[in-house]
């Protein structure tokens, strides 16, 4: 990013492709509403399916209508790539943002994003697909599991709500939102970590060390019964972790895993 001296920075995984007129739309969607980030949207190609980002509608955010929105876009998976953004290249360099090359097997996109949201004037979603991401078993890391990638899924929560409460979120605006992807972390996590072997102690000690990390914000059980309406896996997931049931989870897991 120190040797870019072009307007606008747009990232491509070396075996990905970018969809011809994926820079003329998202240059001239940054050039019309003057923004700092645009938004678009993409396809995930793999052996068996072809799944793309859904309910990404074309929008524009200010700061305001960010803040208002954070949660729920999290939830929708918009910050989890840097590949599927343009970003203007004096605002990003001015943020002093960095890839974390610490972590080796994934998750630094996130964090990246993370890093970029606080000071973001205005965000532009549009909701074209321009990118194709190929998804290769044999050679991808995100099809493999790995420790940092496993704690990861923790520390994404986390991230989020220290972004959150630089912004002056108020929590109990998004508490569905919150709950359904704290329950997708605690299910990531505890996955990744019986694929590793690790063991029930280590895992429930991760848990509640997560839990009281995360869940000291908001009394966020008002919506338990919408949440679980729109994410029952996720919302139960939150229960468990709420009433510091680690063991039942880790039981659920191991049971599901068996059965499968």
């Amino acid at each position: 990013m120190s040797k870019c001296n072009g307007k606008y920075v747009a990232f491509c995984d070396h075996d990905d492709l970018f969809e011809p007129d994926l820079l003329e739309n998202a240059f001239f969607a940054a050039e019309e509403n003057s923004a700092d980030v645009v938004k678009f949207n993409y396809k995930e190609i793999s052996e068996n399916k072809t799944t793309q980002l859904s309910s990404i509608p074309s929008h524009v955010f200010d700061v305001s209508s960010l803040r208002d929105s954070l949660y729920e876009l999290n939830s929708l998976g918009y910050f989890v790539t840097v590949w599927s953004f343009l970003y203007r290249r004096d605002w990003l360099q001015k943020t002093g943002a960095k890839f974390d090359v610490t972590l080796k097997h994934g998750g630094e996109d996130y964090d990246f994003n993370m890093s970029l949201i606080p000071y973001i004037r205005r965000f532009v979603v549009i909701p074209k697909v321009l990118y194709l991401h190929f998804i290769r078993t044999s050679l991808s890391t995100s099809a493999k599991m790995y420790e940092d990638v496993m704690l990861h899924f923790l520390k994404t929560q986390i991230l989020l709500n220290k972004v959150a409460k630089t912004l002056a979120c108020n929590p109990n605006h998004h508490q569905t939102a919150f709950m359904s992807y704290y329950g997708e972390c605690v299910i990531n996590f505890t996955s990744s970590a019986l694929k590793l072997n690790k063991s029930n102690q280590y895992i429930s000690d991760r848990l509640e060390l997560f839990r009281n990390e995360t869940l000291n914000i908001s009394p966020l059980c008002k919506n338990i019964l919408k949440s679980i309406r729109l994410s029952p896996k996720n919302t139960i997931a939150f229960v468990l972790s709420f009433l510091r049931l680690h063991r039942v989870t880790i039981i659920l897991f191991r049971f599901i895993k068996r059965v499968w």
